[in-house]
């Protein structure tokens, strides 16, 4: 029993699809009709943007989903990994929607229209100082009181990726006044990430209620969706496409619950992962939450 898991934004570097083009006779094959599918200057934004062009969401998050399904494909395709019956498939943020590809829930071709529209819905939030940053060594029980009673409706734990690692949003105003006030009783230090809008907060609203209206106009495999991982309940898809469609966008503004869902992984028995992507992001907040698990990567 194995997981198949995918990395989301934050994975991507410049020239990355080139690199697997080249390699897998495969890889030529779906990125070409990836190019039929959202067309060309989409699709090499992989081969041939720079790094600014692709760290944006709109950017970044259809070249990370493209990359990262075309190489399991491509392993699987080699033989280089096995697919099984009873495998689950998880991924983070955005690496929801390749692992609901993989597990072959969500078409390839519909799952790359998606991705599209749901990079551009996100990219699309103008907010005046937004600011996601990781705190280390966090004593989460604490810092959700402090949001909660001091910031409430103002900051907010969005990825609970590992206990030495959190992620919160909001506006920097408001995460300036709690860093200063709170770092080294709450946390030992404060990471800004780049990035254009609080993610996985309630500010993205408008994004979820645009990605909502979206993700009606496609099938499922209803059949699949139970072996795939939601980040925000921590638990297995349900097999019902009202509920696998609330959950793909209602994940916009939800919190990437990571902790929760690989406990709730090791719970059902499983401890063996393989994290596939461009970058292995994944595996030592795997390690770090469950010390028996035996998790590596494959990035090209």
């Amino acid at each position: 029993m194995k997981v198949f898991i995918f990395p989301g934004q934050g994975s991507q570097y410049s020239g990355m699809a080139k690199k697997l083009y080249d390699r897998y006779d495969l890889a030529k094959d779906y990125y070409d009709k990836a190019k039929k599918i959202i067309g060309s200057q989409v699709v090499e934004l992989g081969f041939d943007a720079d790094e600014e062009t692709l760290k944006l969401t709109q950017n970044s998050q259809i070249s990370i989903f493209l990359y990262s399904y075309i190489l399991y494909i491509c392993l699987v395709d080699s033989n280089k990994i096995e697919v099984e019956k009873d495998d689950y498939f998880i991924g983070h943020s955005l690496g929801e929607i390749s692992a609901l590809a993989a597990s072959k829930t969500f078409s390839f071709e519909d799952a790359a229209k998606f991705v599209r529209f749901r990079g551009e819905a996100m990219g699309s939030i103008k907010i005046d100082n937004p600011i996601m940053a990781a705190l280390l060594k966090p004593d989460i029980a604490k810092i959700e009181d402090v949001f909660k009673e001091e910031y409430k409706d103002k900051l907010f734990i969005a990825n609970l990726n590992s206990p030495s690692q959190v992620v919160v949003s909001g506006l920097k105003t408001d995460f300036d006044s709690f860093n200063s006030k709170y770092q080294k009783t709450l946390f030992i230090k404060s990471i800004p990430l780049k990035v254009s809008a609080p993610f996985h907060s309630p500010f993205m609203k408008e994004a979820e209620l645009k990605v909502e209206n979206e993700i009606q106009k496609y099938g499922f495999d209803v059949e699949k969706a139970d072996r795939v991982i939601s980040n925000k309940y921590a638990k297995h898809y349900e097999n019902s496409d009202k509920a696998i469609k609330s959950t793909i966008s209602s994940s916009i503004t939800s919190q990437v619950r990571w902790i929760d869902s690989i406990l709730y992984i090791k719970s059902k028995g499983y401890s063996s992962y393989f994290e596939i992507g461009p970058k292995s992001i994944l595996v030592p907040f795997i390690k770090e939450i469950d010390a028996e698990a035996i998790a590596q990567c494959f990035i090209d």
